[in-house]
């Protein structure tokens, strides 16, 4: 996605999802390329600033490290915006809703194609911010 397409694209997420707490980052590729960027990081800065967003950098010429570092920040995110959420349906809930018994066969497996599973975050894997991360 282009830098040009992000706010278009903020905006058809707010509307389908109007929640404000979904998790958004916008990440910069060729952190390490300063003479084939395309937009500078304060314009990135800005804009995620704007959208209420985090603004990463990464590099993936050596490795895919930074692009697994974000994938597992937004992961620790989801986990802990689903976790208040449901804290806050059985709260709000008199009789709660049985599940239903086939929710196990709907599951997927974990597969990691990458650094990290989506097992890491039910866990409670600490993660850190990723490098080059600004708020």
């Amino acid at each position: 996605i282009s830098y040009e397409s992000i706010q278009p694209l903020y905006q058809h997420i707010r509307k389908v999802h109007p929640d404000a707490r979904t998790p958004i980052i916008i990440v910069g590729n060729k952190a390490d390329l300063l003479h084939a960027r395309q937009v500078q990081t304060k314009d990135g800065l800005q804009l995620a600033n704007e959208l209420g967003s985090l603004f990463l950098e990464i590099s993936t010429s050596e490795s895919s490290h930074g692009v697994c570092d974000v994938f597992q920040y937004l992961c620790k995110e989801v986990s802990k915006l689903h976790h208040s959420s449901s804290t806050d349906k059985r709260r709000s809930s008199i009789i709660p809703r049985p599940k239903s018994p086939n929710m196990q066969d709907l599951k997927r497996p974990n597969i990691s194609k990458c650094c990290f599973s989506a097992q890491h975050c039910k866990e409670g894997t600490k993660l850190s911010l990723p490098t080059g991360a600004v708020r």
